[in-house]
């Protein structure tokens, strides 16, 4: 069966290159080939999953903002009417939050546990720590050395 990629739709054109090393795996050239083309695809989907992630908090946010005064619980059982669970719309509500904050898109991308240790009520992260963790490739272990230093640092005035 012949793969249908469908390369370039979100400027991933001709010009994308694999960082995967196939050759060091003996991965023939014609499967290096098809292999690339998933990559090129899924960094496609990636990428369109980002952006909806991104409208879909945009417009939760929103529709929070307009119901809020209803104080009834109303954007819940909105929300919910949608099939969005509790957990899903918190998320979702605490990285447009940062990315109104930030104006980083890089938040969308963040694991959920780095959200959710962002956006802990007793955590208190500068501006720029908080741009250091969104653009690290291990979120999580940037936020336990801004911890780790910030603890030292009370330490060392007591």
């Amino acid at each position: 069966m012949e793969y249908d990629a469908v390369s370039g739709i979100l400027g991933l054109g001709n010009d994308y290159k694999s960082s995967f090393d196939y050759k060091a795996f003996e991965v023939s050239e014609e499967n290096a080939e098809k292999l690339t083309r998933f990559e090129q695809d899924i960094k496609n989907h990636q990428k369109r999953t980002i952006e909806s992630l991104m409208s879909m908090s945009k417009i939760l946010y929103n529709a929070r903002n307009i119901l809020a005064n209803n104080k009834n619980g109303t954007f819940c059982v909105w929300h919910e009417n949608l099939g969005l669970n509790r957990e899903a719309v918190s998320i979702m509500l605490k990285r447009y939050d940062l990315y109104l904050q930030t104006k980083n898109k890089n938040v969308m991308e963040l694991p959920v546990r780095a959200v959710k240790a962002i956006t802990k009520v007793e955590s208190k992260f500068t501006g720029e720590q908080l741009n250091e963790i969104i653009e690290s490739q291990k979120p999580i272990e940037k936020i336990n050395d801004i911890v780790r230093q910030s603890d030292n640092i009370k330490q060392a005035i007591e």
